[in-house]
C-alpha cells in the first residue's frame, strides 16, 4: 500500500480465560503500533494490555442478538470455535465498531505477529486490492484483510450456502475452503499440491469459493509460516520475524513472516511455550517450542532427544 490506511482487526474471544499463549500475542500487538485490535469478549483480562490494543466487554448472548439485528438469523453455537466460520462476515457483523476504518481483519491469537508495515507498506501494488489472503491456495483464516465498503462486506452472501453457515452450531469451514466430499480426501494437501479448489466437491460453498468466483481484485500469496520443518529456527526480535536457520526447509536465511501461527507445533506434546518473561524483546521459535537464547534451544533439542530414547529404552 502506498500510503497510510487506518486498519483495525477484529476478535471476538469467549471462554474462561484467554490461553496461556495470549501475551505472546500481545507483546506482539506491541511492536505493531499502527493497527488496533478491537477484541470483543466476556473475560475480564487484568493484566495491562497494548495501547493498540481494546478490550470491549461482550458475551455470546449479546453477539447472538447483535447477528440477529443485523443479519436476520437466529444463530446458535454448539462451542466457541464456532465463531472461525464468521470470520468473513465480521465486517458486516460489526459494522457499527469500524465506520472509520479502510480495512478491517480477522486474526487467531495462536500467533506471533511480524513487523505487519514491512508486508503491507513496502508493496504499493497491495493498495489495489480489495480482500488480501496471505495464503496462496485458501483464505488465510488466520489473518486476512477486507476492504471496508459494502461489496466486500456482504459478499459472504454470494455463499449458496451462507444462511446454513449461521444457523448450524457445529464448525463448517467456511472462513477458509470447507471440507471435500470425498472419504479420506485431504482437501488442503490437495490444494497445496496445486488442485483447483473450484473442481473439488464439498461440504459447503466456502468463502474461499466465494472470493475466486468473484469480480473483486484478491491477493492470494503465501507471507506466513504456519508450521517448522525439522532443525529450522526461527528468530523474533522487537517485532520482526525471520529465518535463523533454514534447518530442512527450502527457505533462506533472513527470509521474512508477516506472522507465524503455531496451529500445527501445537498439538504435539514436545512444544512448549515460555517459562520466562515474555516481554522479552528477542526469542527463538523451533518445532520443540519458544526458546529464550540459543543454548536454551540446544538444550530442549537434547532433553527431547533423551526423552524419546528412554521411552524406547522401557517401552
Amino acid at each position: 500500500m502506498s500510503s497510510r490506511k487506518k486498519i483495525t482487526f477484529i476478535i471476538p474471544y469467549f471462554g474462561k480465560n484467554f490461553p496461556k499463549y495470549f501475551p505472546l500475542f500481545l507483546n506482539s500487538v506491541k511492536y505493531n503500533p499502527d493497527y488496533d485490535f478491537l477484541c470483543f469478549t466476556n473475560i475480564v483480562y487484568k493484566k495491562t494490555v497494548p495501547s493498540n490494543f481494546k478490550i470491549i466487554p461482550f458475551s455470546l448472548r449479546e453477539l447472538t442478538t447483535l447477528i440477529k439485528e443485523k443479519i436476520g438469523i437466529n444463530t446458535e453455537f454448539d462451542n466457541a470455535y464456532k465463531l472461525c466460520d464468521l470470520k468473513p462476515c465480521y465486517g458486516y457483523i460489526f459494522q457499527d465498531y469500524i465506520k472509520e476504518v479502510d480495512f478491517w481483519g480477522h486474526i487467531d491469537i495462536d500467533l506471533v505477529l511480524g513487523n505487519l508495515n514491512h508486508f503491507l507498506y513496502d508493496d504499493p501494488t497491495l493498495e489495489n486490492y480489495e480482500v488480501l489472503s496471505f495464503r496462496q491456495e485458501w483464505l488465510s483464516g488466520s489473518f486476512a484483510l477486507y476492504k471496508n465498503v459494502e461489496v466486500v462486506n456482504s459478499l459472504f452472501k454470494k455463499s449458496k450456502d451462507w444462511k446454513r453457515v449461521f444457523e448450524t452450531p457445529t464448525y463448517l469451514g467456511f472462513d477458509e475452503c470447507s471440507r471435500a466430499n470425498i472419504k479420506g480426501f485431504s482437501i488442503f494437501g490437495a490444494l497445496m499440491k496445486g488442485e483447483d479448489l473450484l473442481s473439488i466437491p464439498t461440504e459447503i460453498e466456502s468463502f474461499t469459493k466465494v472470493l475466486l468466483k468473484s469480480n473483486l481484485y484478491v491477493h492470494f500469496k503465501t507471507l506466513i509460516k504456519e508450521s517448522i520443518d525439522y532443525g529450522m529456527l526461527i528468530k523474533y526480535e522487537k517485532g520482526t520475524i525471520e529465518v535463523f536457520k533454514s534447518g530442512k526447509s527450502n527457505l533462506t536465511n533472513k527470509e521474512r513472516f508477516l506472522h507465524y501461527h503455531y496451529i500445527s507445533e501445537k498439538r504435539s506434546k514436545f512444544f512448549k511455550y515460555p517459562n520466562w518473561d515474555i516481554s522479552s524483546d528477542k526469542f527463538y521459535i523451533s518445532k520443540y517450542g519458544f526458546h529464550k537464547n540459543i543454548t536454551h534451544y540446544y538444550l530442549r533439542v537434547l532433553s527431547v532427544k533423551l526423552d524419546l530414547v528412554i521411552k524406547k529404552l522401557f517401552k
